[in-house]
């Protein structure tokens, strides 16, 4: 059933004022069927710095390639990861789940699968839990678990991720109890953005909440699903 506008534009007010009281479920988006959002970590470049010091490493088959996910706004948002790519043999992935910058003990590397895509080859998809970090850059207000999928196409010059986790809970719209998720689609685990200007809604990836993408209600009106994406939220002013 579809919301009318009146009620969107409530629903969108009392969500973005009500985001601190709802919580993180790390695979509500896998659980909803929001579908996913792939997000490129581009691999560093020679001499780029590091989120952190690495205390301890693998041994690699091959040079090693560095990436970074952010997640959150916290000081400890970044999460480091290092792939080991040799020119013979299966690629590994290395990631410092627990944020120690020791890349040995969060499992082997392996990735879940490997297959052919229309000749091109394939790695993953591998399912990670991973710490999410708010608050200031150098203090942490909260943390939660947020679940990320990272997969891989050879020949390319980053790693690929989307989106598991969302924002779950109950808002109060004209005297009802609705219940609320809120997905984004950043891949970054921040759920509140603010558009400065409007060309930002035209964005592939809007930068605000305003910028709705998806607005889903039970037939009894009871649930309200959020995510973002500037297109769908241009077609809906225009009805």
């Amino acid at each position: 059933m579809a919301l009318s506008c009146s009620l969107l534009l409530a629903a969108l007010s009392t969500v973005s004022s009500a985001q601190d009281n709802l919580t993180i479920d790390p695979t509500g988006a896998v659980k909803q069927r929001l579908g996913y959002f792939p997000v490129q970590l581009p691999f560093l470049k020679d001499g780029e710095k590091l989120p952190y010091r690495i205390v301890k490493e693998p041994s690699y088959q091959a040079k090693p390639k560095y990436a970074v996910i952010s997640l959150g706004n916290g000081p400890k948002s970044k999460t480091l990861i290092a792939a080991d790519e040799p020119e013979q043999g299966d690629y590994k992935i290395y990631i410092d789940v627990n944020q120690n910058g020791d890349l040995t003990d969060d499992g082997n590397g392996s990735w879940k699968g490997k297959s052919d895509r229309g000749g091109r080859v394939m790695y993953g998809v591998l399912n990670t839990l991973l710490n999410a970090s708010y608050g200031s850059k150098t203090s942490e207000r909260r943390s939660a678990q947020v679940g990320v999928a990272f997969y891989r196409f050879t020949g390319q010059d980053y790693i690929l991720c989307y989106r598991q986790a969302t924002q779950v809970g109950k808002v109060e719209i004209d005297g009802k109890s609705h219940k609320v998720i809120l997905a984004e689609n950043d891949a970054d685990a921040i759920y509140k953005k603010t558009a400065t200007v409007k060309e930002d809604l035209t964005k592939s990836r809007p930068s605000g909440l305003s910028s709705t993408l998806r607005t889903m209600a039970s037939s009894a009106q009871d649930q309200l699903t959020f995510g973002r994406r500037s297109n769908s939220a241009k077609r809906f002013m225009k009805r």
